[in-house]
């Protein structure tokens, strides 16, 4: 995928990470997001969500937005499936989770601000 005025490159494993995460986010309603500001959101989600799934580009700053809120979200749910009786192997495959979504947060924001929005 490329961006009008940055690469944006991922690989296939960070597009089925923003995908999760955008598939989570659809399905959720969201504490402190109206119905209908979460009905636009979620047509926004869907439309990048077709364009992941055929690999095809994201160019809109607004696609970027909800793919950032998901990924967002996608983070918050995966630290809170961490708890002390969680198994080491569970904790550690969560942590390698939690980085991947941080990178991608990362990329998505530096890319947001790049093109100014």
């Amino acid at each position: 995928m490329k961006s009008d005025k940055n690469d944006f490159s991922i690989s296939s494993e960070e597009i089925e990470y923003i995908i999760a995460a955008l598939n989570l986010f659809i399905t959720n309603n969201i504490d402190g997001i109206s119905q209908e500001k979460k009905h636009d959101d979620n047509i926004i989600a869907l439309s990048a969500l077709r364009k992941l799934n055929a690999r095809e580009t994201v160019k809109s700053g607004e696609e970027y937005r909800v793919m950032l809120a998901a990924l967002y979200y996608f983070l918050i749910t995966v630290n809170r499936s961490i708890t002390p009786i969680c198994t080491v192997e569970f904790k550690q495959e969560a942590q390698n989770k939690l980085a991947v979504i941080n990178y991608l947060i990362s990329k998505i924001e530096r890319l947001i601000h790049a093109n100014g929005n």
